[in-house]
This record gives C-alpha cells, structure tokens and sequence, in this order.
C-alpha cells in the first residue's frame, strides 16, 4: 500500500514538473516570437527610412519648399557628408536657375522688351526636373542685368558685371552656400578690362560662404 502511494506520487511530481516544462516553453516561444516580430518591424521601418535620408533635401520638396529647405539645413541635423553633397546640387541648381534668368533677359533686351523674371524654373538635372524657387526681388535683379548687357555698350560691362556678382553672391549667401565668381564669368567674360571686380563687392565674398 505505501509502495502504490509512493509510487502515486512520484507520478504527479513528475507529472507537476512536465507541466511546468511545458508552460515555461509555451512562455518562452511567445517571447521569441515578439522579439522576432519587433525585430522584422524595426529593420522594416529603417528600410523606409533610409531613401528618405538619402534623398535629403531634394526628398519630395520643391519650389519655395526646397529653398527653406536649403536655408534651414544647416540646423537639420543631417549627417555633415550628406549635407555637404546636398548643398552642392542645389548650388548646381542655383547656378543654372541664375543663368536661365540672365540669359531670359538679355534675350528681351535684345528683342527691346521689358518683361518680369520667372523666379520659379523648372531646372534640369540628373535626377530629373526639378522646381526651383528665389525670391522675386532677386531673380528680377538678376534678370536686368541680362537686359542691361544686351542693351549697353561694352565700356558699361564691367559696372553690370559686378552689378551680377553682387547680387549672385547675396543669393549665395542667403542660402548659405559659398559663392565662386565663375557663376558670373561665364555670363559674363572677363574681357581683360574689367579682369578687378572692385575691392568693395569682393568684400562680400567671405560672407557670402558659410562653413559647410
């Protein structure tokens, strides 16, 4: 008789200890199976993340958009190798949206008109089209100076080049970008006499470029 109840409870101690086992593994499976789930979550998440930080400031803006952008980048937080090639596409931007306005002018000049510049170009790139938006003042300024070359005779040029450089160079810093003179020599040639841009507009250089 005390042999069958040892033995009885032997059983349900065995018994007991299986049963622990198995909720201790139903537990442990349902925790790797979270872990596993966050995991997948998480790499998924950074996957979507990551053209988006690659993308940087050209992303899904354009316009004015794209030009705050460019302005306010310098806080973003962007990691300073990708915001350096950034800012060099969008100088590129810049240099050709700046030429597009010169060369519109000079054409009306040429043709006798007076007309108004488009501050807002579609500007062809690499990567396609892309919207590009200045500040009205500037992009008229910088299109007068396009008319005034077609118009005047060349002993004038050297004034309305360094008109163009100066406010080039405005532009430039506004967006915080550093401004090279070769934005205006290509407008403009350096015909030998005008080769010294006065002391006063190169002054502006070192403020028009920003640490990048």
């Amino acid at each position: 008789m005390n042999t069958n109840l040892a033995l009885m409870a032997m059983i349900a101690i065995v018994l007991l200890v299986i049963l622990v086992l198995v909720i201790y593994l139903i537990d442990k499976v349902s925790h790797l199976e979270r872990e596993a789930l966050d995991a997948i979550q998480k790499t998924g998440t950074e996957a979507t993340a990551t053209p988006q930080a690659a993308a940087g400031l050209f992303g899904n803006q354009s316009g004015e958009y794209l030009w705050q952008a460019v302005i306010e980048a310098g806080t973003s937080g962007m990691d300073p190798l990708v915001l350096a090639r950034e800012r060099a596409k969008y100088a590129l931007l810049l240099s050709r949206h700046i030429e597009a306005l010169f060369r519109e002018g000079e054409r009306d000049g040429q043709r006798g008109m007076a007309g108004t510049a488009n501050n807002v170009l579609r500007i062809t790139m690499l990567s396609g089209a892309i919207e590009s938006w200045l500040p009205p003042l500037q992009a008229q300024n910088i299109y007068q100076c396009g008319a005034n070359y077609a118009t005047s005779p060349s002993v004038q040029w050297p004034a309305i080049r360094q008109e163009l450089f100066m406010h080039c160079a405005e532009l430039y810093q506004m967006a915080g970008l550093e401004f090279r003179s070769a934005v205006v020599e290509n407008l403009i040639p350096d015909t030998g006499s005008d080769a010294d841009i006065s002391s006063e507009s190169r002054g502006r250089t070192p403020a028009a470029g920003l640490d990048l």
